[in-house]
């Protein structure tokens, strides 16, 4: 099911002491436990889809707003018939990009991948060359690495949480508010917190 409305997150900075949490594997760790590891099935195919859908309200900030969310949806499929997906959403008030831009960043990296081995197709998506090499991509980086990170997780039976477990058990978010009349604005304040925002 698509959310009506899109949330971002904000998670405070990383202050944490990483050698505190050493069972974890961390991305881009290859090690036997890291879902990324390419003893694991490896990729089979890419594919990607263009969905939209109506906001419940105008979703408005300084630099532009819109009115339908454009998202771009990347299915990984591996050699075992496993699947995972991960989504791109572009907002060019706030990156540049767009729903087309993203698909041709995502179309540009499918040939890259696909012309290394199984093993290097994965680590190639995880290491920092992806975001050197397409700076100015980042959902389409972010709907690449999350459905290939989904598809290996659902390989090795495990979750997201499984995986990354958190080092603190709470986390404070916050909901960015639109530019909107007063009105509109109290009752999307109204309706976030009765959602436990």
């Amino acid at each position: 099911r698509i959310a009506d409305l899109q949330v971002c997150i904000e998670l405070p900075s990383h202050q944490a002491d990483v050698s505190a949490i050493t069972p974890r594997t961390l991305p881009g760790d290859f090690s036997r436990n890291s879902p990324m590891n390419p003893e694991l099935p490896g990729l089979a195919s890419l594919s990607f889809s263009v969905i939209e859908h109506e906001l419940v309200m105008p979703f408005a900030i300084a630099g532009g707003s819109m009115e339908v969310a454009r998202s771009v949806i990347t299915t990984a499929e591996l050699t075992d018939g496993t699947t995972g997906i991960g989504e791109s959403s572009p907002f060019p008030a706030v990156t540049g990009e767009t729903v087309e831009s993203t698909l041709e960043v995502l179309r540009k990296l499918k040939d890259e991948i696909f012309r290394q081995t199984a093993a290097d197709a994965f680590s190639f998506v995880t290491s920092g060359q992806l975001a050197a090499d397409f700076p100015g991509a980042p959902a389409a980086r972010c709907g690449l690495e999350i459905a290939l990170l989904d598809a290996r997780l659902r390989a090795k039976k495990q979750s997201l949480s499984d995986w990354m477990q958190p080092v603190q058990a709470t986390h404070t978010t916050d909901i960015t508010l639109p530019v909107c009349p007063i009105e509109d604005a109290l009752v999307f304040v109204d309706d976030a917190s009765s959602k436990g925002f």
